[in-house]
């Protein structure tokens, strides 16, 4: 099963994420800052991370940075703020602007090799 880490620091929208995705058969992981995320990429191993960048602790962009100096976790970004090009040169895999559709966040998950189970 693909373990997807959701980093958001809205409980709203994690909990949307999470349904929708254990809806579709994937396996959630939940972080609502930029500690819980990075500790959880070293620990939990996910698959794949969703990350927002406006997190209460440091940026998603922080966070982004750390976990690419020892992991290549496919990372997508979903924010409110379009800095696609900044989320890229650090290491993002894909980028999805807030409100995300379910068929785009799908997409992106299977443009980087975690598809639907």
């Amino acid at each position: 099963m693909t373990r997807v880490l959701v980093v958001d620091d809205e409980a709203p929208m994690r909990r949307a994420l999470q349904i929708g995705l254990r809806a579709q058969g994937y396996d959630v992981l939940i972080a609502a800052d930029a500690r819980t995320a990075v500790e959880a990429c070293r620990d939990d191993d996910p698959d794949v991370m969703l990350l927002d960048l406006g997190l209460p602790d440091r940026s998603g962009f922080e966070v982004l940075r750390e976990v690419r100096e020892w992991s290549r976790i496919p990372v997508i970004v979903v924010s409110i703020v379009d800095e696609r090009s900044r989320g890229v040169a650090l290491g993002a895999a894909a980028y999805l602007v807030k409100p995300v559709g379910r068929d785009d966040l799908l997409g992106a998950l299977q443009s980087v090799g975690a598809p639907a189970p």
